[in-house]
């Protein structure tokens, strides 16, 4: 009888949100989903709101899994595909489909796939910060690595960026780093 009692009010449950999805402007339901991301950074699926707070996953109700970045790259725009990826550090950002997020001891790391056509020495770690310490200066290393510095706050979040690449990629990844960086906000 229990056991009834829990599957009735989980399907009512699932049929109050159903009841609940907001039309678009495209007049398709918005079922709130959140992605829940493989180490392979493809979305394994998407769940509803109630799957997504019960598992743990920061709930986005206004973020698709994936998103098309338009980049201007050595006087050229183009659309590339992105997909949402979650941070360990408590921000979620849109990452191309080029690059993988792998977690590291001092933040995340952004590097491109081991089989892109992209420079393996392009780079973004990304790490949560109290915002106290100064960042390092930009620098240039003695292998020609630009390495860039900022800080950027969303909401009551503090997150220290590095970005590095080769000066020739300066047009060209490192404006594919700059594309994702302008997706990177706090989890809710």
């Amino acid at each position: 009888m229990k056991k009834l009692s829990l599957l009735l009010a989980g399907c009512a449950l699932v049929m109050g949100l159903a009841g609940c999805a907001a039309k678009t402007g495209s007049g398709a339901a918005d079922t709130s989903s959140a992605a829940v991301m493989t180490s392979g950074g493809a979305p394994s699926k998407a769940l509803s709101s109630a799957e997504a707070s019960s598992s743990g996953v920061v709930e986005s109700p206004d973020l698709s899994p994936t998103k098309d970045l338009s980049v201007t790259r050595e006087g050229q725009t183009e659309t590339l595909p992105a997909h949402l990826e979650t941070g360990t550090a408590g921000y979620y950002i849109y990452m191309l489909d080029d690059f993988a997020l792998a977690p590291s001891d001092d933040g995340d790391i952004i590097r491109p796939k081991a089989d892109s056509d992209l420079l393996q020495t392009i780079y973004m770690r990304i790490a949560r910060s109290d915002g106290s310490a100064s960042l390092p200066a930009d620098s240039q290393n003695s292998d020609g690595i630009v390495i860039k510095y900022q800080r950027i706050t969303k909401g009551n979040s503090v997150f220290d960026v590095e970005m590095g690449y080769p000066a020739e990629a300066a047009e060209g990844g490192a404006v594919l780093l700059g594309a994702m960086l302008d997706t990177l906000n706090a989890q809710r």
